[in-house]
């Protein structure tokens, strides 16, 4: 309902967040100043690299949110995009639809940019 309301909407997909990997090194960074924002945002992130099969951490919401206030970080592209509704192990997976785009997509976020971006903001 949402994709076809006629809103101008804005996502990032996992596919979009899940290219920026958060490494112990950068939680360091986060929580030099001691700032309360960045001890809990230390602490999420070092209990999401604790489960980490690999070193990383992937803090989906963390990127949106910076994709959010800072737009220039992710540019977006006009896309189609509907949701799979029917029963089964696809159930909610968007899909893309061949037809005039309704929603505007981040696919190829600067990690770079968006590391520095939450460092200064710690900071």
């Amino acid at each position: 309902e949402i994709f076809t309301s006629g809103m101008e909407i804005h996502v990032v997909p996992l596919d979009a967040t899940n290219q920026i990997a958060w490494s112990a090194k950068d939680i360091r960074q986060w929580t030099k100043t001691k700032a309360p924002e960045a001890m809990l945002a230390g602490d999420f992130a070092e209990m999401m690299l604790g489960m980490s099969p690999n070193g990383k951490a992937f803090i989906w919401d963390l990127v949106t949110a910076v994709v959010a206030t800072e737009p220039t970080l992710c540019p977006e592209v006009q896309s189609a995009l509907d949701v799979n509704i029917k029963p089964g192990t696809e159930q909610g997976q968007i899909i893309y639809k061949n037809e005039t785009g309704n929603v505007w997509v981040c696919l190829e976020p600067n990690a770079n940019q968006i590391r520095a971006q939450v460092k200064s903001i710690f900071n």
